[in-house]
């Protein structure tokens, strides 16, 4: 299953559960909203916003400075529709994530594992689990940084993988979002060979160095060579130290200067200038 996939999918959870709780009522503060479909306040605010615009959601204006929501009869038909799509989405993706566990866990037990942790919580480590009663292998421990630290079904729930107290001989990547942060911690702690991945698990990218960044590395190598500036003759009159606005010293001469040495270097004094 892909990202475009994926992120199809969650915009209809998301839609569906918007217009799940304007046709209950629910829908009393975008705030309440937010909480009660999981997503960021701001995220509320762009679905509305396109519901309204696709003539789903109707809004009035309340007392106090409040809105009420309603569904218009487009609204009431489109979440037929995306019930029906999520149902058939819900059915084929539990049909893909448990053959994907199966062939990882089937990997994992003829390696000799017999003890491995999750990374990552929701319905895939749920398949997960589900699948590993079948071979013999336990699952001791699910890790993900945005749960709460509780235990699931007889599984302890961590924040990091420090948490773990027990022996484990291997984690699975359950994250159907990808996390590179998730991945990197579960690699430290066991090991980039004793990580296995599921299929339908996108595989993150690392991040690139942005091209500013490279830029800056450049002009501070630049200014580098330039604290080791030699004049072409020598002076002829005392040097001259000003200190510039950008918080350096520069070292003025009859030939020039030299410079920049800045400030935080610790010098009591910047550098002098040689004549060749």
């Amino acid at each position: 299953m892909g990202n475009s996939d994926t992120n199809s999918c969650e915009s209809t959870r998301i839609t569906l559960g918007l217009l799940e709780a304007v046709e209950n009522g629910r829908a009393k503060t975008q705030r309440g909203l937010a909480a009660d479909l999981g997503i960021a306040l701001g995220l509320v605010n762009v679905y509305l916003k396109r519901c309204v615009k696709k003539g789903l959601v109707k809004v009035s204006q309340a007392p106090a400075r409040r809105f009420a929501y309603y569904l218009t009869p487009n609204g009431f038909a489109e979440k037929s529709r995306l019930t029906a799509e999520f149902l058939s989405w819900s059915l084929t993706f539990f049909r893909q994530a448990k053959d994907a566990c199966g062939r990882v866990l089937d990997d994992a037990a003829a390696q000799g594992w017999r003890r491995i942790a999750l990374a990552g919580a929701g319905d895939l480590a749920d398949i997960a689990r589900i699948c590993a009663n079948d071979r013999n292998i336990e699952i001791v421990a699910i890790v993900d940084p945005a749960a709460a630290v509780v235990g699931a079904g007889g599984v302890a729930t961590f924040q990091t993988f420090d948490a773990i107290k027990v022996q484990i001989d291997g984690i699975v990547i359950t994250d159907l979002a990808g996390s590179l942060e998730l991945r990197q911690a579960a690699e430290r702690a066991v090991g980039p060979s004793r990580v296995l991945t599921l299929s339908i698990v996108p595989v993150p990218l690392p991040v690139p160095v942005p091209a500013t960044d490279v830029a800056t590395e450049t002009t501070r190598a630049e200014e580098l060579s330039q604290w080791l500036f030699v004049c072409s003759s020598p002076p002829t009159r005392p040097l001259r130290r000003v200190q510039s606005r950008a918080g350096s010293w520069r070292i003025r001469t009859p030939m020039g200067r030299c410079g920049p040495w800045p400030i935080s270097s610790g010098r009591a004094s910047p550098p002098i200038c040689r004549g060749t």
